[in-house]
């Protein structure tokens, strides 16, 4: 992921959060912006090599994003973020033809 970042972003892992979910902090202006990028990063870790042991687990990316725009709080942007990455998740497994909720 760190490849995918532009000088003076950052990415972290979140811990205890029930899965493999990492908070990635972007320099886009807008909205718009803001979507084609997530959809890049999306786009650029779905083709992503992994070792042919994990390559049959491995259902793919789904990217949310808040866009900040100073009144709201970091905990509220979390929030706004995650609910739009699971949205995006149940988007994924409809078309990937799998049940829209569980594994």
């Amino acid at each position: 992921m760190v490849g995918l970042l532009n000088p003076g972003e950052l990415v972290g892992r979140l811990h205890g959060r029930g899965g493999d979910e990492f908070v990635l902090l972007l320099d886009e202006p807008d909205q718009a912006s803001l979507d084609r990028r997530c959809a890049i990063i999306e786009a650029a870790l779905d083709r992503a090599a992994l070792p042919p042991h994990l390559a049959s687990w491995y259902l793919g990316v789904s990217v949310g994003a808040a866009l900040a725009n100073g009144n709201t709080g970091a905990g509220s942007l979390f929030t706004m973020a995650e609910t739009a990455m699971r949205e995006r998740k149940q988007q994924r497994r409809i078309s990937q033809g799998r049940p829209a909720h569980g594994r």
